[in-house]
């Protein structure tokens, strides 16, 4: 009995551990072979983010300039995920920076000429 019951118990801890690893999605790197780059490059991502930065009333009011650092994962699809405000200035801008970013097309990065999640940052100049 003592052995079934310690058998019932690997197995559950077993099954626990296997689903974990599965739930916990693919894996993501920090660095890559080939890092994701913007479809159209970083120059025409860099002045497509100047042509459609809106600069928020509030941060024009309180004379809100600096830099906002977004992270975010780009999939092996090249799709944006997980946008998140790495550092933020305030007045509106984390929330323009992540808008704007949402609009630009992402190739994926490639690990051993596979895509891959890979996780990166983008600064975003605010400037009155």
């Amino acid at each position: 009995m003592i052995k079934k019951l310690q058998l019932l118990t690997i197995f559950c801890l077993m099954s626990v551990f296997c689903f974990a690893q599965q739930a916990a999605g693919p894996e993501i790197f920090t660095f890559a072979e080939d890092m994701p780059k913007p479809v159209e490059g970083l120059k025409k991502v860099n002045e497509f983010i100047l042509k459609n930065i809106q600069y928020p009333k509030q941060a024009v009011q309180l004379k809100v300039q600096g830099k906002v650092i977004l992270g975010f994962v780009v999939s092996d699809k090249g799709e944006l995920q997980n946008i998140s405000v790495i550092k933020g200035i305030g007045g509106g801008c984390d929330e323009e920076a992540i808008r704007v970013l949402k609009l630009t097309k992402w190739n994926p990065g490639k690990q051993k000429g596979k895509p891959v999640h890979v996780r990166t940052n983008l600064p975003i100049n605010f400037k009155l």
